[in-house]
């Protein structure tokens, strides 16, 4: 949707980011994942994209193979397209 302009007209959008965790409970999210996750992102914010706020899902708890830790296998997060903006 980006490289194809899709979005040149859309004012807010919400996206919902899941990491491998939800789907293979056990396996990690590989960094390449992540990587590809970064560059999407990166490429909301390049067209005009910013995000006003984000939250975790707590239906996507589990703890990470690597740290221990409990972790969110999804977030939330809420964008507005600052080409709409009326600067004064």
């Amino acid at each position: 949707m980006v490289k194809d302009n899709s979005l040149q007209l859309v004012k807010q959008l919400i996206v919902e980011v899941h990491t491998s965790e939800v789907m293979t409970v056990g396996v990690p999210t590989s960094r390449e994942q992540f990587l590809d996750m970064y560059r999407i992102l990166a490429a909301l914010e390049h067209i005009g994209f910013r995000r006003y706020h984000y939250h975790y899902n707590p239906l996507g708890i589990y703890t990470s193979v690597r740290t221990g830790k409990t972790r969110t296998c999804c977030y939330e997060l809420y964008y507005i397209n600052i080409n709409f903006l009326i600067l004064r």
